[in-house]
C-alpha cells in the first residue's frame, strides 16, 4: 500500500511541476470543496473541506486541500458485559473526535460531465472518550486514499467513492459512499 501512496504522490507532484513549466494562468485556477455531515441515533459528525486546484487541460485537474471534521457520540445506556454475560448494569458513554487533514487531488473528465477522481490524504485525528468514570484519549495520523466516479453538474459534483486503505481509524465508510461537493 505504501508503494501506491508513493506512486500517487509522485504523479501529483509531477503534474504540479507541469503547471510550473507552463505559463501560469490565473484563469485556470479552480476552487471548491465539500461540506460533510452525518447523523445516526447516537452519533453525529460535521466537516468542511476547502480545495484549490489548477486545470492542466479541460480533461485533467490537480490540486490540494485542507479539512476539518468533528464527531460526537452520547449514549446513556451502554450495557456492561461480564464473563458470564450481561451484568444488568449500564453506564454512560461520551466520545468526541476531531480531525485536521491535508490532501492532494486529481480529477479526470473522460467525457463532458463524467468525472473520476483520486484523493490521497493524511489526517491527524485526536479522540476523547469516557465510559462511566473511565477516561481515554488518543492521537493518530491516519492515511486514506479515496477513489471515486460520478457526475459534475457545474458547480455540483456527485460521486460514489471508496476508500482504499481501510485504516481502522479512518472516518470514511468501509463501503461505497456518496459525496456531494462543488467546484468553480
Amino acid at each position: 500500500m505504501k508503494k501506491h501512496i508513493s506512486l500517487l504522490a509522485a504523479l501529483l507532484f509531477i503534474a504540479l511541476l507541469n503547471i510550473r513549466a507552463q505559463q501560469f494562468d490565473t484563469d485556470k485556477l479552480i476552487y471548491g470543496g465539500d461540506i460533510g455531515f452525518g447523523i445516526s441515533k447516537d452519533y453525529w459528525t460535521v466537516g468542511v473541506f476547502p480545495q484549490i486546484g489548477y486545470k492542466l487541460s479541460d480533461n485533467f485537474h490537480v490540486g490540494a486541500g485542507l479539512g476539518y471534521r468533528y464527531g460526537k457520540s452520547d449514549d446513556d445506556n451502554v450495557y456492561i458485559m461480564g464473563i458470564d454475560g450481561y451484568t444488568g448494569e449500564t453506564v454512560s458513554y461520551r466520545y468526541t473526535e476531531n480531525s485536521a487533514s491535508l490532501n492532494l487531488f486529481a480529477h479526470y473528465y473522460p467525457w463532458k460531465k463524467l468525472i473520476f477522481s483520486v484523493k490521497p490524504e493524511i489526517m491527524h485525528t485526536w479522540y476523547r472518550a469516557r465510559l462511566g468514570n473511565e477516561k481515554y484519549s488518543e492521537n493518530k495520523f491516519v492515511p486514506a486514499i479515496t477513489v471515486g466516479g460520478g457526475f459534475h453538474f457545474r458547480p455540483v459534483i456527485l460521486q460514489l467513492n471508496y476508500e482504499l486503505i481501510q485504516d481502522r481509524y479512518s472516518p470514511y465508510s468501509d463501503n461505497v459512499f456518496l459525496s456531494i461537493g462543488f467546484l468553480l
